[in-house]
């Protein structure tokens, strides 16, 4: 558990933003300004416990779930919230990271 937090707070860091591309997923992902993913797709559960830990700050976050339409089908668009890392986010990356 704790290498998947310190992940997420790398890639928070590191400018990655998190889009949670469905409802029906139990995992987010980490994406870069062009929509580029990172292998690493944490559980939207770790993600909950990271905000209430306080590790991070929401700079930005989608609320409201919109479809686009497409082929005869509505198609989700990503929820995308912008994390910044707390103080306390930086002191756990600082005592955990090797």
């Amino acid at each position: 558990m704790n290498d998947n937090i310190i992940s997420f707070l790398q890639a928070i860091s590191n400018g990655l933003v998190v889009a949670d591309e469905s409802d029906e997923n139990d995992y987010v992902s980490l994406v870069d300004e062009n929509r580029k993913a990172d292998n690493f797709k944490p559980l939207k559960s770790l993600v909950t416990d990271i905000e209430k830990d306080e590790l991070v700050e929401i700079i930005s976050k989608d609320t409201k779930r919109e479809f686009i339409k497409f082929d005869g089908k509505k198609h989700p668009l990503s929820l995308i919230t912008i994390y910044k890392l707390s103080q306390k986010g930086i002191d756990y990356l600082k005592k955990h990271r090797a």
